[in-house]
């Protein structure tokens, strides 16, 4: 290799760097080498270093010498010492080594900004996905626990003969089974079709068989879990660590269901009913309160104090402010994402179900 092959910027005559005693320092873009005198002969190859490992370069005027400072792959930094014969050689160098550090620095800065942008905007993204995926889970929550209380409250109406409501109330089924179909493939309409002849006969008895299937059906279209999943599973928020998220769906289907239960039973005036329904109510709060940051346990603790008594106003004013508090979750969308842990052996640490 010549001189003359790596473009130089700079070439300046060196008076000793090791055990070079004449030579020449040539400076290009990307390296920086170091070339042995030879008498009547071309110059020889002595060294050559990288300029992106460059980090520092210390000039000292009185020995007309500058100590260059190299990163290494492996192992500390290295120095480097060059002495130059006169100053204009030793200016020289050292006005394009400051060049070239400088133009590194701030090619570095730029690098850094352009990383810092591109992980606010990841992050932006990541962000917004998850704001998408907790307000997808919870107008599902939301669609199910309209379906859930209009197939209870139908079951009323049928039992109060008001047939008119128990019209409405199969209508507002409908249009929330379709909406869950729509969002999610999850279809009732053979139950709900089932469901239809009698409510136009105006059969109460078989209404109020025909309504279990549909709730039946709604529970195992819950349960299958794997379409609700994989719209979310491209995204970079790996939605298991998002609480709440698919897998906590059928609790909260468990939850409405034995809410409308409640209420249906106090309508009633079913206290063994009552008394059921709540306690399962109370045992599941825990899944309302740590995956759907909805704390409902006074209002539990009230429901079942007033079931104990009797007292159907009461129940009536406490399940109101129940439903009072998931409407506002339905609107405020509460979610929270832990970045995953990493399962140790043995797996399972026996917590609620992610």
């Amino acid at each position: 290799m010549t001189t003359e092959t790596i473009q130089p910027l700079v070439k300046a005559r060196i008076r000793r760097w090791r055990d070079v005693r004449s030579g020449w320092l040539v400076i290009g873009p990307t390296k920086l080498m170091v070339y042995r005198r030879r008498f009547m002969r071309r110059p020889e190859e002595a060294g050559d270093f990288e300029m992106e490992g460059l980090r520092t370069a210390e000039p000292d005027t009185a020995s007309n010498s500058v100590s260059l400072t190299f990163d290494r792959h492996q192992g500390g930094p290295a120095n480097e010492m060059f002495s130059f014969p006169d100053v204009r050689d030793f200016e020289t160098v050292v006005s394009a080594l400051s060049g070239l550090l400088q133009a590194a620095e701030e090619e570095r800065k730029r690098r850094e900004e352009e990383a810092a942008r591109l992980e606010r905007e990841a992050e932006e993204r990541r962000r917004q996905a998850r704001e998408a995926f907790a307000a997808d889970l919870w107008q599902t929550c939301e669609v199910v626990w309209l379906l859930t209380k209009a197939g209870y409250t139908m079951e009323y109406a049928v039992i109060a003969g008001d047939w008119s409501d128990a019209r409405n109330q199969y209508s507002a089924v409908w249009r929330q089974a379709d909406r869950l179909k729509s969002a999610h493939g999850i279809d009732l309409s053979v139950p709900l079709k089932e469901l239809d002849d009698n409510i136009r006969a105006e059969t109460g008895e078989e209404v109020i068989r025909r309504t279990g299937p549909l709730l039946k059906a709604l529970s195992e279209g819950v349960l299958q879990t794997g379409a609700l999943w994989d719209k979310w599973r491209k995204e970079e928020i790996a939605p298991s660590a998002m609480s709440p998220n698919w897998n906590h769906l059928p609790y909260f289907l468990l939850f409405a269901a034995d809410h409308f239960e409640t209420v249906l039973s106090s309508q009633i005036e079913d206290w063994a009913g009552v008394s059921k329904a709540v306690s399962v109510l109370s045992s599941s709060s825990a899944v309302l309160r740590e995956c759907f940051k909805i704390d409902l346990d006074s209002l539990l603790e009230a429901a079942e104090s007033s079931g104990g008594e009797r007292n159907a106003k009461m129940i009536a004013e406490t399940t109101g402010q129940i439903e009072d508090a998931l409407a506002s979750a339905f609107k405020a969308r509460p979610f929270e994402y832990k970045d995953p842990e990493p399962l140790s052996d043995g797996g399972h640490n026996g917590s609620l179900p992610e």
